[in-house]
């Protein structure tokens, strides 16, 4: 009888995560259809404003000095390395390969010795990158979800810039999934500030940017539009990401808990069946003795 409570007990367990798992699932799907619209309509606006750089810069007047966000001729003291991690768990491999590629990107920074400093939009690699970093040279920013708009985003671009521009940082970089489909997102490392490098390997066929006016200008108010715009991308991007892959997981702990219910439930009909035979055959046993 002992066995058959315990027996009961884990399927009513079971049945119990099976739920959890399922009503996750829903939740990250209802989400995961609203950031793939986000997605396809933040794809445009900068690869327009990456095209137009990437004319200027190849046929650009070489009198001209471009300004600092474009093209530094800094050496790397100091980098501040921008994450989109999750600020949740239960989605697979998510954390776990976003925790190695950052590790790896860190241990290569200090071996040149360049001061890193991290900006993490989620909390789940913090225990990580403190084995790594000083905590003073970390911050975090969550409840994300509910800042996923322009006006945050360049809050949060401008405190990049202004950082580059005071010396704060000689590079900022980003660390984000790029999301393809439901069942395929790739980690992507880029350098966003300042740009040329990044930009300049984009080929030669790139239609000529005229600029008008004040060159210095026009073009850094481009650039910083570029970098909040590709913050933007790279955003809905990583939390779009984020929930197909916790779709992915959850629709296999799911499936993992009805396998799981099944074979709780015939071991438990099983000795259901073996107790009621024992008490049939006691029964009989004792009517034919008397």
């Amino acid at each position: 009888m002992a066995g058959l409570k315990l027996l009961k007990m884990r399927l009513e367990n079971v049945k119990s995560i099976q739920k959890i798992t399922s009503a996750m699932k829903l939740v990250s799907s209802v989400k995961f259809k609203k950031l793939e619209r986000k997605v396809n309509e933040s794809k445009d606006y900068p690869l327009n404003l990456e095209q137009s750089l990437l004319g200027y810069i190849q046929n650009r007047d070489e009198a001209f000095i471009e300004p600092e966000l474009l093209h530094s001729e800094r050496k790397e003291k100091s980098v501040l390395i921008l994450v989109y991690s999750a600020a949740k768990g239960l989605c697979g491999s998510y954390n776990m390969n976003m925790s190695k590629v950052l590790r790896e990107k860190i241990i290569d920074f200090q071996k040149n010795d360049v001061k890193v400093s991290c900006f993490c939009i989620g909390r789940k690699l913090k225990p990580m990158l403190e084995t790594f970093i000083p905590k003073q040279q970390i911050k975090y920013l969550d409840n994300v979800e509910k800042q996923v708009t322009l006006g945050d985003v360049s809050t949060l671009s401008r405190y990049l810039v202004k950082r580059f521009d005071d010396g704060t940082f000689d590079g900022v970089y980003l660390l984000y999934n790029e999301f393809f489909s439901a069942v395929k997102n790739e980690l992507k490392f880029k350098r966003l500030i300042p740009l040329f490098n990044s930009l300049e390997s984009g080929g030669n066929d790139h239609q000529i940017t005229e600029v008008y006016g004040k060159k210095d200008a026009v073009l850094k108010l481009v650039i910083k539009n570029y970098i909040t715009s590709y913050l933007y991308s790279a955003l809905v991007n990583s939390l779009a990401s984020e929930h197909s892959t916790r779709m992915v997981a959850m629709d296999g702990a799911k499936k993992n808990a009805d396998e799981m219910i099944k074979a709780l439930n015939l071991e438990y009909n099983k000795k259901r069946q073996s107790m009621i035979t024992n008490e049939l055959i006691e029964v009989i046993s004792g009517a034919e003795a008397v």
